[in-house]
């Protein structure tokens, strides 16, 4: 896994990017179905495209959402 570079990548994303991945992450789990756009080309660039990553994709995604809204860390 490819965790330190996600996040320094996550970190450094407009909160327009972030949005579209909250919506891609959102429409997959009520679906079941991953379009392809941000989630999938994330899932490609840090983790070689392994399906168990998804959710771990997620939580980074909902992680730095959190961080930005709270102002923390």
């Amino acid at each position: 896994m490819d965790i330190t570079n996600i996040n320094v990548f996550l970190t450094n994303q407009e909160e327009a990017y972030l949005k579209l991945c909250f919506v891609e992450l959102e429409n997959f789990r009520e679906k079941g179905v991953l379009v392809e756009g941000e989630i999938r080309k994330l899932n490609n660039q840090f983790f070689n495209g392994n399906p168990t990553t998804l959710f771990t994709i997620g939580e980074l995604v909902y992680r730095e959402i959190a961080i930005r809204h709270f102002n923390v860390c």
